[in-house]
């Protein structure tokens, strides 16, 4: 994993927690060097133990891969991820990717101010 600018051999522990109990409901020790592909597996886990019984999982930004999400996520199922850093902002002042234009000719993407 990349530790202050260098790869180390390190490891991940993953956690389902119990809000209600404060308790361990079941953990994962991983090598991935982040969380993207944790949260689906996490969540399942919670599901086996609490069958039949709404779920809602918090988890910070490293968690968010929509692919994983989507594969979780059903009518007894939330999942709650804080905004990814600075995207609603770029959304905000128009540069975001969806707002460049390519131009094929040139082989070069315009940028919303024209450049």
């Amino acid at each position: 994993m990349k530790n202050n600018g260098k790869f180390e051999v390190c490891f991940n522990v993953q956690a389902v927690v119990d809000n209600k109990n404060k308790l361990f409901v079941d953990y994962e020790v991983v090598n991935d060097v982040n969380d993207q592909g944790q949260l689906s597996n996490m969540v399942k886990k919670a599901k086996e133990v609490f069958k039949d019984q709404n779920i809602t999982a918090l988890a910070d930004t490293g968690y968010f891969n929509m692919s994983k999400i989507t594969e979780v996520v059903n009518e007894h199922t939330e999942i709650l991820i804080k905004p990814q850093k600075g995207k609603q902002q770029k959304v905000e002042n128009g540069f975001d990717k969806s707002n460049f234009k390519y131009d094929q000719i040139n082989d070069v993407f315009i940028c919303p101010m024209g450049y």
